[in-house]
């Protein structure tokens, strides 16, 4: 998925904003490597003192180090630390990532064994796995693997890809070229970013999350031919923070939403909760400490009569990363504290978007703990006694990209759910 990497709280995205020292920090490890990068084959001369020069001039200019190591690549074509450094240069100081892959498979081509350039297998294996290219990215986790003494969190991330790699050719190879999806077109999908649809119980009115400079909650009408173009749903829901990721019970008179930023928050977003009088929005209300944390709670989702409540938060007590828990209106009318699902269905990575159908007994939610094609995938699950293990919903509704906010029409006709950040509609 494109993910936001401003304002995003609302989808629990983070940035990782690289200070000087961060940057030095990734200098002195790559230069810490330097006294054996060469160890193996014979360098000249002048290549060598060229890219020792390049090294210094990094720590002050990786603009001019770049163009240094591009002169040591014509000088010694087979001198592999150059092009390792012009991959960080490009990926890490230019932000052109994608720039860098060549050059850090060039790297690897002339010396498969060095230790040093042990990352870019990691890095290569991750790319490739966000294209769907699983076999390719295969061949870089074993490649990562097979260097010594690996740190034990590094490798069971790694073999978590392996897996995913694996799931994701067996999914193809199980349901090849049967699309069964259609990009809704404009005006919806006209924005930079739209996800996290919900319908209305007649089908005709379809609430989203859209991006514009900030995320706020659109509407947007069924016409005798397509969708009205996207609007504000209220201005007494939508301010200059971020609203969105909605959900609306049954009858169409309240609506559950995300706030991040308000004055009147616990924590970094809240769930706000607000009901519509006539045709009007009513004032929303943070929903309380009960049901808020100081931590990160999201992404609801409303039983069809109102009175059962699904999200998902990284609170405390949970299972780990964002995990989804549920909460229930008491006789009173109070919202009670928030249970989590527990272990069927959170793992120690994330959960989000949960969405539960009409029948009161079927959750689909979006995960990237388990068996699945890469980053976030939908799955399943039936409520008997407890929560059945989840199924993956498989290819081609999951892909190697991002997929979240499932939403299954009223009429049961359609579902709706968010790829690459595009609203799309399942089409029969």
């Amino acid at each position: 998925m494109a993910r936001l990497v401003t304002n995003a709280q609302i989808h629990g995205d983070s940035v990782n904003i690289v200070s000087s020292s961060g940057h030095f920090l990734i200098l002195f490890c790559c230069l810490f490597f330097n006294c054996h990068l060469f160890a193996q084959k014979q360098i000249s001369k002048r290549a060598l003192t060229l890219y020792e020069s390049a090294n210094r001039t990094l720590q002050f200019s990786p603009e001019q180090a770049l163009s240094q190591f591009y002169e040591i690549t014509r000088i010694d074509s087979g001198f592999a630390a150059p092009y390792m450094r012009i991959g960080q240069i490009l990926e890490k100081y230019l932000n052109k990532s994608q720039e860098a892959i060549p050059y850090y498979e060039k790297a690897i081509l002339l010396d498969a064994s060095e230790t040093a350039f042990k990352p870019i297998y990691e890095i290569l294996g991750k790319y490739y796995l966000s294209k769907g290219d699983y076999q390719t990215a295969e061949k870089y986790f074993r490649g990562y693997l097979k260097f010594p003494n690996l740190y034990l969190p590094n490798q069971k991330s790694i073999e978590r890809y392996l897996s995913q790699c694996h799931f994701g050719q067996k999914m193809v190879t199980k349901s090849p070229n049967s699309p069964i999806s259609a990009i809704l077109k404009p005006p919806l999908n006209s924005l930079p970013v739209q996800s996290y649809p919900v319908l209305t119980a007649d089908l005709n009115t379809l609430i989203f999350t859209g991006f514009n400079g900030d995320e706020d909650l659109l509407v947007s009408y069924r016409t005798s031919t397509s969708w009205s173009s996207p609007k504000s749903l209220s201005d007494s829901i939508n301010t200059s923070f971020n609203e969105g990721t909605c959900s609306i019970s049954a009858d169409g008179q309240t609506l559950v939403f995300t706030g991040c930023n308000r004055k009147d928050g616990y924590g970094k977003c809240d769930l706000y909760i607000t009901k519509k009088i006539g045709e009007v929005w009513q004032r929303p209300k943070n929903m309380g400490m009960i049901v808020n944390s100081t931590s990160w709670e999201s992404q609801p989702s409303l039983s069809a009569d109102g009175r059962i409540l699904y999200f998902s938060s990284d609170r405390q007590k949970g299972i780990g990363g964002k995990d989804i828990w549920v909460t229930k209106l008491d006789t009173a009318g109070d919202w009670m504290p928030p249970q989590n699902l527990g272990k069927i269905i959170n793992t120690a990575f994330d959960e989000i978007a949960p969405f539960i159908h009409s029948n009161g007994e079927t959750i689909f939610f979006a995960s990237d703990g388990r068996a699945g094609m890469g980053g976030l995938d939908l799955y399943i699950s039936r409520l008997k006694i407890e929560w059945s293990i989840p199924i993956n919903l498989g290819y081609p509704i999951n892909n190697y990209g991002d997929q979240t906010g499932f939403f299954i029409a009223p009429d049961c006709q359609r579902a709706f759910y968010s790829q690459e950040l595009s609203v799309t509609e399942k089409s029969e």
